[in-house]
């Protein structure tokens, strides 16, 4: 009878294992198929290279204007390190599903901010599709977090993009970001 006990212990403790063992294997699978489909997307997508702080791919600003907000961002990284870059795209590979893992993935590519800091704060939109991101470096969402970018979005960019002014949208967003560092610096 003990026999038989232990046999039948033993038993289901090795369909508990290989249940284990094929639970962790379909886990791991489908984690490999995820990146795999999502490598796949993004493959088709090539980065632009960087110009400067502005980066206006989709032609959309007067050069004056880009020659400014250029000035204004570059002598902002000089000052604190802080680095902002604003690229305006147009391209028909993206969509309304790939835009967001293109934005972050081009943030990443270009290496907006500092390596120590993680600073850095990327405002990215495309005409085309009528979208709209701001990225932001780790430690750059200690002070700008999402919720921050998401208002500047909605309540000073959007407005102006809605009568087609970009460049007033970016630039009024560029200074309420530079605001908000600027008041959480030490005094």
């Amino acid at each position: 009878m003990h026999t038989l006990k232990l046999n039948i212990m033993k038993n289901y403790l090795l369909i508990i294992l290989f249940l284990l063992t094929f639970h962790i294997h379909n886990a791991y699978t489908q984690e490999i198929e995820t990146k795999t489909k999502t490598e796949q997307k993004n493959s088709t997508l090539t980065f632009p290279e960087k110009i400067g702080y502005v980066n206006d791919f989709a032609k959309v600003f007067d050069s004056l204007k880009v020659v400014s907000l250029n000035e204004k961002l570059k002598n902002f990284d000089k000052q604190t390190t802080n680095q902002i870059v604003v690229i305006s795209i147009n391209d028909d590979k993206l969509n309304q599903d790939n835009f967001d893992d293109y934005v972050i993935d081009l943030s990443n590519h270009w290496g907006v901010g500092t390596a120590e800091k993680n600073n850095g704060l990327t405002f990215v939109f495309s005409p085309q599709l009528r979208r709209m991101r701001i990225t932001t470096g780790l430690g750059t969402q200690e002070i700008i977090t999402d919720e921050i970018c998401a208002e500047i979005i909605k309540n000073i960019i959007i407005p102006e993009f809605k009568k087609e002014k970009y460049f007033e949208g970016i630039n009024k967003g560029v200074d309420e970001c530079i605001r908000i560092w600027k008041d959480a610096e030490p005094k």
